[in-house]
């Protein structure tokens, strides 16, 4: 090659990257509350689509706007390990966030009775429609019923198993948790399922001495120290803490 011709191409290349250069400058930084639409693997087959804010850890008074990893794990293990469980059954779920955990349920086909979806951020609530759309869902259904929720303040829905992830991740919330729990159980649940993310350990312990106050009995089901290490068809940042998955049971 002459240096006359390579003098040209190099001189060719630096316009382009000039270019590209000029327009990454004028590219907008990504806000924290920008919605992303991420594809999230479960158990081998199941993809769900959400429509979230991955970026922002609490926005607009919730901590909703994205999904956390213990609803990922949840969504997981209930596949795999619970979904012949929930066959037949009316599944209430508290705090759906960005709605993964029920998504995950209705994508998989589990045969629930019924499936009725709380948050208590009534936002929340009228986004999960476009979650529905992306995944395909028909929403409004008989089986599916999505409202706000308040915990110890409303009226909790009848049902036979009671969900939850990512619930305690504050300690002034526990004991109007537990006491939807609880007043769960009074309406005909049998079991809550609660996966929590280890961010703080005081923060369990508060949720474990209320359930202990309210004669709740309980146990560990499922507990992961590293989620990164689980199987490749579940996909955990490197940094995840550990994830426990609480059985509280109805011994009324």
């Amino acid at each position: 090659m002459s240096q006359s011709l390579f003098k040209r191409l190099s001189e060719e290349d630096q316009d382009e990257y000039y270019e590209l250069f000029g327009e990454i400058v004028m590219c907008k930084p990504h806000l924290a509350t920008d919605l992303d639409l991420i594809r999230y693997n479960i158990n081998n087959g199941t993809h769900v689509y959400i429509r979230e804010a991955p970026r922002v850890i609490s926005g607009s008074g919730t901590t909703g706007l994205r999904t956390w990893e213990a609803a990922l794990f949840m969504s997981n293990w209930l596949l795999s390990t619970y979904s012949q469980e929930l066959v037949g059954k009316r599944v209430l779920e508290l705090g759906t966030g960005t709605g993964l955990v029920s998504l995950a349920l209705l994508k998989d086909r589990t045969e629930v009775s019924s499936l009725t979806i709380t948050d208590g951020d009534s936002n929340l609530i009228d986004s999960l429609s476009t979650n529905f759309k992306l995944n395909e869902i028909p929403y409004p259904s008989p089986r599916i019923n999505c409202h706000s929720l308040w915990w110890g303040q409303d009226d909790v829905p009848s049902s036979d198993v009671i969900l939850a992830a990512d619930v305690t991740y504050d300690s002034s919330v526990i004991p109007s948790l537990v006491q939807c729990i609880s007043d769960g159980f009074r309406n005909g649940a049998q079991i809550a399922l609660v996966a929590a993310t280890v961010r703080n350990e005081e923060t369990l312990r508060a949720f474990e001495e209320e359930l202990n106050a309210q004669r709740i009995r309980w146990s560990i089901v499922e507990e992961c120290k590293d989620p990164s290490q689980l199987a490749q068809t579940v996909w955990y940042p490197k940094v995840s803490p550990e994830i426990k998955l609480y059985g509280l049971y109805n011994d009324k």
